[in-house]
């Protein structure tokens, strides 16, 4: 019996295991966050920005913060790039599949240039000392922050910043036992985040030191997907309730979210360095690259409409990167 194959083989089943764990953690997480919006009449605006972006972006703040505690660095930041290149190419272009995007362009822009420039800070930051230290976190924390109170205080739609009173709201906020039931599945689900996130790192770093795979390559790739899921799900469940308009704004503001606030707290609690030369030379700019991408694809689009061969591009940049990284 070739032991080496059997001990690859149950790391990997560990490893997927650790990835579903991850998913329905976020589920949990996503499902109580919206029932806390609706039944607390929580603005529409701080719901889709924050919650959701939370929510989503969950998987990857617990695989961060535990791979930057364990020291996996490489893990740690490979994580958030690849997660946001999985959002702007794999989901965006799956979702592309099935519908074009129609979007607010004043409202989107901001939000992508914005993006960009989370980018661009990460790249600077690792050019002038190869990390992200405790001051680099603070300084990502902080411009997030501002962002936040100039978008809240220059909204273009204030209607949006009010409490809001739909008919959702009511139809939570009248279920009996409804507080408790998602109380326990919003602890359950960052129990489970916990434990999937230990799983799927410790699991990576030992099949990596087993058969000599980048650590880098395995948080670009196959962990990103996996905590790119909640994204995905959510992406296509709003296209089938034909808000077309909405899947594009949530990938963006995950990935404001991730580059900011998760790199930004990762950075606080350890610093992340000694990186793998490659992050910088290819796998940020292959990301700004992707931003400018959509930049672009913004700026031609007739109508403020972006078109399903424009959203398919995104698809076979995704599959173009992974025939360089390999």
């Amino acid at each position: 019996m070739d032991y080496t194959n059997t001990a690859n083989l149950f790391l990997i089943i560990i490893f997927s295991f650790g990835l579903a764990i991850l998913f329905f953690g976020g589920r949990f997480v996503i499902s109580s966050s919206v029932y806390y919006s609706y039944s607390f009449k929580v603005s529409t605006f701080f719901t889709g920005l924050i919650l959701l972006s939370f929510a989503t972006s969950a998987p990857e703040l617990f695989i961060t913060l535990e791979s930057s505690l364990k020291g996996y660095n490489d893990i740690s930041i490979g994580n958030i790039l690849g997660s946001n290149i999985t959002n702007l190419c794999l989901v965006m272009g799956i979702c592309g599949i099935f519908c074009r995007i129609k979007y607010d362009r004043n409202s989107l822009l901001s939000n992508v240039l914005f993006m960009f420039l989370g980018g661009l800070l990460i790249w600077g930051f690792l050019f002038i000392d190869d990390s992200l230290d405790r001051l680099d976190g603070g300084l990502l924390l902080l411009i997030f922050m501002i962002f936040m109170f100039i978008f809240i205080r220059f909204s273009s739609n204030k209607e949006d910043l009010e409490a809001n009173n739909s008919d959702e709201c009511l139809k939570y906020s009248d279920k009996k036992g409804a507080l408790a039931k998602y109380t326990v599945m919003f602890l359950l689900g960052i129990l489970f985040l916990y434990i999937g996130s230990n799983l799927v790192i410790d699991t990576a770093v030992e099949f990596c030191a087993r058969t000599g795979l980048e650590s880098r390559i395995i948080s670009l790739t196959v962990i990103s997907i996996g905590t790119s899921l909640p994204e995905l799900v959510t992406s296509l469940v709003s296209i089938f309730k034909k808000e077309h308009g909405l899947y594009l704004g949530s990938l963006v503001g995950s990935n404001i979210f991730n580059t900011y606030v998760i790199l930004g707290l990762a950075s606080l609690v350890s610093p992340i360095e000694e990186l793998d030369i490659k992050t910088f030379n290819f796998d940020i700019p292959y990301m700004l690259g992707i931003y400018l991408l959509l930049i672009i694809s913004i700026f031609v689009a007739k109508n403020n409409i972006i078109k399903k061969r424009q959203i398919l591009l995104h698809l076979i940049f995704y599959f173009l990167f992974l025939l360089f990284i390999f």
